[in-house]
């Protein structure tokens, strides 16, 4: 569902956090791209500050809904969030 592109410390941090609310790390779906990584090509992204981990972990099990499948359409954050690259308003 989700592939974390961050430092050891922050993806042993996420794993935890993502693991609690249901949502499975592999190499699919969104990005979760700490801050002064890479973002890979052909995936939606999230670009996030290592000390906002928790807020994107909330913000992308918010945008997920029982019964649906793939991953969200849309989320929405905080201006300081990335959402594929852009700011958020």
């Amino acid at each position: 569902m989700v592939q974390l592109v961050c430092s050891p410390a922050v993806a042993e941090r996420l794993r935890r956090e993502l693991a609690a609310v249901g949502i499975a790390v592999d190499d699919d779906g969104w990005a979760l791209v700490e801050r002064g990584f890479d973002v890979p090509a052909g995936s939606p992204a999230v670009v996030f500050d290592p000390l906002d981990h928790v807020e994107v972990v909330r913000m992308l099990a918010t945008g997920l809904h029982e019964g649906t499948t793939g991953p969200p359409r849309m989320l929405t954050g905080p201006e300081r969030q990335l959402v594929h690259g852009h700011r958020t308003a």
